[in-house]
């Protein structure tokens, strides 16, 4: 149940005759790249584990912005909380590209790491880095965006030792 074509995408469910319009609809996996295989479902959103991830986050910071905000908490104690969550997110931030490095590494081929992404996460992690680090020395800012960093070099090098297939 389910066929492939050449344009990348795997059609699954029943037909999409206009005539069956009230039989089940069709679901299509797209299986391109970077499109970190999406399943698209007629008139419904399908969420993906990294929106589930970006929902919770929101949820969490908002639960957490309410609460100091409601429950009066001293300000250091405010601080640490704010900073310990902010390194939850950025390990989910750095974090994501290890899928996609683990695909460079087995296609041989860096197409599917998005180089403006790349870019700005090493300029951004840099900039912080040398901030938390030789501005202020923030553990909390330093650590976090120096693994970022070094996530970030390995995505660039990665690029220059698997180049992208050329187009003609």
């Amino acid at each position: 149940q389910g066929g492939s074509t050449n344009d990348g995408v795997e059609r699954q469910g029943g037909s999409t005759n206009d005539e069956n319009r009230e039989g089940p609809s069709e679901d299509i996996f797209v299986n391109e790249p970077m499109s970190h295989g999406v399943v698209l479902k007629k008139d419904l959103a399908v969420y993906q584990s990294h929106e589930f991830w970006f929902i919770a986050m929101v949820g969490i910071w908002l639960f957490l912005s309410i609460g100091i905000l409601f429950a009066r908490v001293p300000h250091e104690d405010a601080l640490n909380m704010i900073g310990w969550l902010v390194n939850v997110n950025l390990v989910f931030f750095y974090g994501a590209p290890l899928k996609t490095i683990g695909r460079v590494l087995g296609s041989r081929s860096s197409e599917s790491i998005h180089l403006p992404t790349m870019f700005m996460s090493l300029t951004n992690t840099t900039f912080w880095m040398v901030y938390g680090g030789l501005a202020i020395w923030d553990p909390y800012i330093f650590f976090p965006n120096a693994a970022g960093l070094v996530l970030g070099v390995a995505q660039a090098a990665l690029c220059l030792v698997f180049p992208r297939a050329k187009k003609e």
